[in-house]
């Protein structure tokens, strides 16, 4: 005889709703009755199992979303992390002084006068700036400045040159792009790292 209940008797143990939740995403309601049949757990109606299902979908829903809007906390905090460290790796390109450079001064210019009194050729701030990269590349690891900075970079700020062949040629153009970047702390563009939050 199958056992009927009512009343709190009726009300799904865990155990029972982990079971038809765990059937309800490949099985029909019959086929989760079916499943239940070979089970201790009482035996229930189609409107039992719609019922659950109904619930389910609706808690799955609300999950979704509490789940999505964690992760986009996540990466919104992964993503800062990401600028922070950027910033960070730009600003060491300006080491030297370089930072000094007047915000006035052009890439036609062929000596620099720093505020500090020095004063540097162009081929000087040319070789300084490219000391400055390699020096990042030993410091920060060689794929965090090429791979990650100078990607942003070259795609967004160099309008496509090679980092080394811009500074060869706009020096100071490449100073004032990367003191606002280093201040601002965002970047355009995706290097590997974006990749995974598109």
């Amino acid at each position: 005889m199958d056992r009927k209940f009512v009343g709190k008797k009726a009300e799904p143990t865990i155990e029972e709703l982990e079971f038809i939740y765990s059937h309800l995403k490949k099985l029909s309601d019959e086929e989760v009755l079916e499943e239940m049949q070979d089970t201790e757990f009482p035996v229930r109606s189609k409107g039992f199992i719609k019922r659950r299902r109904r619930e389910f979908n609706a808690a799955k829903k609300v999950l979704e979303t509490d789940l999505k809007k964690e992760l986009d906390s996540i990466i919104i905090k992964r993503k800062e992390q990401h600028n922070d460290e950027l910033a960070k790796i730009a600003d060491s390109f300006l080491e030297g002084d370089l930072a000094r450079i007047p915000y006035d001064a052009t890439d036609k210019t062929q000596e620099y006068e720093l505020d500090t009194g020095e004063s540097l050729t162009r081929k000087e701030l040319i070789a300084r700036l490219r000391d400055n990269i390699f020096q990042a590349c030993d410091k920060y690891e060689r794929y965090r400045v090429m791979d990650w900075l100078a990607t942003h970079l070259e795609s967004d700020y160099l309008s496509g040159k090679d980092l080394f062949a811009f500074i060869e040629t706009r020096p100071v153009e490449f100073i004032n792009i990367i003191r606002t970047l280093a201040a601002r702390k965002t970047f355009k563009g995706t290097c590997s790292v974006c990749k995974e939050w598109h």
